[in-house]
């Protein structure tokens, strides 16, 4: 392609998803091509939006969701795991006013939704997983006992006010 500007050879790399032509130089005028590249990059976007609110999600339930009584089961260690993706330092509960015996989270659960967002983040074809994701995280909610979403929901509000004094 010769760069209209320069009146040179374009030396950028053709893309396939371009018909062959670079980023710059696409005639994404085309339709087919056009929609393309707006659906790519409206995906793209809803990804990169979507998985940093999952992360900041993530990053409220550990400290807020604490495992009452005893060790918890396995699925403690899908905690810790997340612990180790998305703190620097050991994080440790804050304990409620209130308890309710045998609660548990399903942090198993969280594990898989963070490892599909970064699986999507780290491959863009798996960018149709997003609407599963979307379930995955709908039904980790629901299934949380009234315990733990009041302890959340309280986690959010308080990291809303947070942001809100910040600015």
């Amino acid at each position: 392609m010769i760069a209209k500007s320069t009146g040179k050879q374009c030396k950028n790399d053709g893309r396939n998803e371009f018909a062959g032509f670079c980023r710059h130089h696409a005639p994404i005028l085309e339709k087919k091509l056009a929609n393309t590249w707006k659906e790519k990059l409206k995906t793209g976007t809803l990804l990169i939006t979507y998985g940093q609110v999952i992360y900041q999600l993530i990053r409220l339930a550990i400290p807020s969701l604490p495992e009452l009584f005893g060790d918890g089961d396995d699925s403690v260690k899908s905690k810790r795991f997340l612990e180790s993706k998305l703190f620097d330092q050991p994080v440790y509960p804050e304990l409620p006013d209130s308890y309710s015996p045998g609660a548990r989270v399903d942090w198993d659960g969280l594990k898989e939704i963070y490892n599909d967002i970064k699986a999507m983040e780290n491959n863009p074809n798996e960018l149709t997983n997003l609407t599963k994701v979307y379930e995955k995280v709908d039904n980790w909610f629901l299934n949380l006992n009234d315990f733990h979403k009041a302890l959340l929901f309280e986690s959010i509000e308080n990291f809303k006010e947070t942001e809100q004094n910040a600015s």
